[in-house]
């Protein structure tokens, strides 16, 4: 579902913030509506897990050497 920044801030559990920052820097998915970010909750949510994984994955190679 498309939501402005507020309302997917307070659907994913990111800051206002961390949303635009990470929207600027191409790691949340999003559109401007006029001036407005929009994003679909479903995408941030998979770009949340996507980095995650990456995430999980840079640890295990950093505890295995």
């Amino acid at each position: 579902m498309v939501k402005n920044i507020k309302e997917t801030s307070e659907a994913v559990g990111l800051t206002v913030h961390e949303l635009r920052k990470g929207a600027k820097a191409g790691r949340y998915p999003f559109f401007l509506c006029g001036n407005k970010y929009m994003f679909d909750t479903a995408l941030v949510e998979a770009a949340m897990r996507e980095q995650m994984y990456a995430n999980q994955e840079e640890a295990r190679k950093c505890l295995t050497n």
